[in-house]
């Protein structure tokens, strides 16, 4: 039920105090669609729920959004902006082994793709994966705000 239902099981730990579980599924649902989550949530969750929600876009935005390098944007223009649920799917994101390791290069506003990631870029991003994996580890749990 717990990956099927995250919200529902978040609403029913929270009514019955279960803190640990509700925190359990805050992550899962940072995925989901804001404004569904918000309606299924009762009242007294909400604000807590925004205050929980605005910790994580303050990761992407300050940490993931642009990869930097040397205190400035990285010069093949890299970004993680598809939005917070990319937070989840780090795995996903940072895959750069096999045929399917590109990155996607900004120039003049039009996205394209590099067959081959160098060994530098590879450097960069393991890094900056790293700093968003620190910054994830340092938002307080969900449970911290009810």
């Amino acid at each position: 039920m717990v990956h099927e239902h995250p919200i529902e099981v978040a609403v029913y730990a929270a009514k019955h105090d279960y803190p640990d579980l509700v925190s359990q599924m805050a992550p899962i649902m940072i995925s989901m669609n804001f404004v569904k989550v918000v309606e299924m949530l009762p009242p007294y969750m909400v604000l807590p729920w925004i205050r929980y929600a605005q910790e994580w876009a303050k990761v992407h935005r300050e940490i993931a959004l642009v990869l930097r390098h040397g205190g400035r944007e990285h010069e093949y223009g890299i970004r993680l902006g598809a939005g917070v649920h990319t937070l989840r799917t780090l795995d996903e994101v940072f895959d750069v082994s096999g045929e399917h390791a590109a990155i996607k290069v900004y120039e003049g506003g039009i996205a394209r793709s590099t067959p081959n990631v160098p060994e530098c870029c590879r450097k960069d991003l393991e890094a900056w994966r790293k700093r968003i994996e620190e910054g994830i580890e340092k938002i307080p749990t969900f449970s911290s705000f009810l």
